[in-house]
């Protein structure tokens, strides 16, 4: 959009009238956020000499006119310290006032401008990878701007990019982020962290015990509580109206988006997502539940988050159990493998260091080739299996063990775990759902 040339002091004027305009009074004309109306800066209240005039929609004077944007600079100087006090929560929300009490600045900072606060209530560990995963392709989109990509795989996956955020819009783009403790000495720690994650993560706030204060300045909020904790967190007092009409995202085990609607206002938008451990070096696997078609800019909010920190793919919320037990107890169960693995070679006299290495390398490459390919591990399996060599005797040795349907039963029985986390009352069914099943753990005598 074209911009009016630079004034040192200005006014925004209407231009069929010489009435000057106070920011508040603009702001407060603005009804219908589709509607295009026109303005022009005047040097002073008398002036009527043609100025350079531009149609704007709301949403685009807003983001103009926050900190940062071009028209600060144009505003006067008590403008100017209004609109830097003003969080961008606030300024979303119309909390600043101009005379009379009116919004002022108001929808600047929304989703619907350029950019929105991200909260995280309970950051802890996943909280934290989540926070790295996203100020780090900030970081990179900011540093490299022309690296734009726009192409996604048609399954719908996606891995991180050093810019995973570059084909977002930057209304689908955090511009503002707190994380939510409940003890100061995390507080601290969180402060060490963010400090090492370059000059977005230096600005991450951190509050403790001030969950109410955070909701109400944010427009996304990201729940990593306990599941256990889900419910009183946000059966506080005044959160459930704080969270009305945002985004609510849960990463909660066994908490469903049923019960969470029970918990807060018919009005707030509810989704689930289930990432994993290895979000933490951005190569972790979430998996998050269908959003409304309508909802285009939550859909394009959400993928921006989760591709930041690995592959991400919607799913029903019915899977999330066993999703839960494949990709968020999977990192446990392979450990168990690669343990295993590394300890058969240092059975064999390899030193311990180059086992584990020669053994996670071995995974790593075997997981990327199915992913990469698309092959099936069965035919990669093959493919290493030649006839009368040492790969099928191992194999036979393993299916002796019964190791493929152990695992297979671990997932299983994770799955049903799973779906009493968030529901106390229904652990002794999932226990019984184990004794109907028919497993039992193999009794291995040494």
């Amino acid at each position: 959009m074209a911009l009016p040339p630079p004034r040192t002091e200005g006014s925004f004027r209407i231009p069929t009238g010489p009435r000057r305009m106070s920011i508040s009074d603009r702001m407060e004309s603005e009804n219908k956020p589709e509607l295009s109306q026109t303005f022009k800066v005047a040097s002073t209240p008398s002036t009527t000499e043609p100025a350079a005039t531009a149609k704007w929609t709301p949403n685009e004077r807003n983001a103009s006119v926050a900190p940062g944007g071009p028209l600060l600079n144009r505003l006067t100087p008590t403008s100017q310290s209004l609109a830097l006090r003003l969080t961008p929560g606030e300024r979303g929300r119309g909390r600043g006032r101009g005379r009379g009490g009116r919004p002022l600045l108001r929808r600047i900072g929304s989703p619907t401008g350029m950019g929105y606060t991200l909260c995280v209530l309970g950051c802890g560990t996943m909280g934290i990878a989540i926070i790295s995963g996203v100020t780090a392709s900030l970081e990179t989109r900011a540093k490299h701007p022309h690296l734009i990509d726009d192409t996604s795989p048609a399954s719908g996956t996606s891995t991180p990019s050093p810019g995973s955020t570059q084909g977002a819009p930057d209304a689908a783009l955090p511009s503002r982020f707190i994380a939510c403790v409940s003890r100061h000495e995390t507080a601290k720690k969180l402060k060490r962290t963010f400090q090492e994650l370059g000059s977005i993560g230096q600005n991450v706030e951190v509050l403790v015990s001030e969950n109410l204060q955070a909701v109400k300045e944010s427009d996304v909020i990201l729940l990593c509580c306990k599941p256990q904790a889900a419910h009183a967190i946000l059966s506080a007092p005044g959160l459930k109206e704080a969270l009305d009409q945002k985004l609510l995202i849960s990463i909660l085990a066994g908490v469903t988006i049923a019960q969470l609607e029970d918990w807060v206002l018919p009005g707030t938008r509810v989704v689930r997502a289930m990432p994993n451990t290895p979000c933490r070096i951005r190569e972790g696997m979430t998996v998050i539940s269908t959003v409304p078609y309508e909802q285009t800019l939550d859909r394009k909010i959400i993928s921006a988050i989760f591709s930041s920190i690995g592959r991400c793919r919607f799913l029903d919320e019915k899977h999330f159990d066993a999703c839960t037990a494949l990709s968020g107890s999977g990192p446990a169960f392979v450990c168990l493998v690669l343990e295993a693995m590394a300890d058969g070679g240092v059975m064999m006299g390899l030193p311990r260091a180059e086992a584990l290495e020669l053994a996670a390398q071995t995974l790593q490459g075997t997981a990327r080739m199915a992913l990469q390919s698309g092959v099936h591990p069965a035919q990669i399996k093959d493919s290493v299996t030649t006839p009368a060599g040492c790969t099928i005797a191992g194999l036979l040795t393993l299916e002796d063990g019964r190791v493929r349907s152990t695992i297979a039963r671990a997932i299983q029985v994770a799955t049903q775990h799973a779906a009493a986390l968030g529901q106390p009352s229904k652990a002794d069914d999932a226990r019984q759902k184990r004794l109907l099943s028919g497993y039992q753990t193999p009794h291995v005598v040494d």
